[in-house]
């Protein structure tokens, strides 16, 4: 994933790989990243449990599930919670892409609203 990161021009220092789910949680709270792709079989934590835990942490984080299984009700079930989407392994270059650009329109689409002031 850090290869296809830096090959689609992701500066280096954006990219933090994390060995677990208490590492990913760790991360979270030190870097505040934008998008977090997480994979639903971690050595430490489960997904989901990672997954709920981010975003009690970080409501409008974009977490994108890493999985090689295709019809997995974990799955579903991150999604339900607020994941906004999944990604197969092995990973593509050319998916990753896709997503960072949803990313970036939604980040820009955000920008764009004007602050409550009522």
């Amino acid at each position: 994933m850090q290869r296809i990161l830096a090959n689609l021009l992701v500066p280096p220092e954006s990219i933090h790989v994390a060995s677990g789910g208490n590492a990913a949680l760790q991360a979270l709270l030190e870097k505040a990243p934008a998008v977090v792709f997480l994979d639903l079989e971690m050595p430490d934590l489960d997904g989901r449990l990672v997954c709920r835990k981010m975003l009690e942490i970080e409501p409008m984080l974009v977490i994108i599930i890493m999985t090689a299984h295709d019809d997995d009700p974990r799955v579903r079930e991150m999604l339900a919670m607020g994941a906004a989407g999944r990604i197969e392994k092995p990973v593509r270059a050319d998916a990753v892409k896709r997503v960072l650009e949803t990313v970036s329109t939604r980040e820009a689409a955000l920008d764009r609203i004007p602050p409550n002031r009522g």
